[in-house]
């Protein structure tokens, strides 16, 4: 499951976090949380409840963010 995969199905609230934040590596337990019920598979978590993003993800994100700013 990739963040791509599941983006038309993330609420705003959700999508807002990731552009906001294109930088991250690692999700916190309230996004991952909101990934799982918007995509329906549940994602493997650390003992924190977060997980990390993977290099297609971080990219996806920070493309998706510079769109978003206009700058591509």
């Amino acid at each position: 499951m990739t963040v791509e995969a599941c983006w038309d199905s993330l609420g705003g609230e959700t999508r807002r976090w990731l552009l906001e934040n294109p930088g991250s590596v690692v999700l916190p337990r309230t996004v991952v949380n909101a990934i799982g019920a918007a995509s329906g598979v549940r994602l493997p978590v650390d003992p924190h409840g977060e997980y990390g993003l993977s290099a297609r993800d971080q990219k996806f994100i920070r493309d998706r963010a510079r769109r978003a700013q206009g700058k591509d």
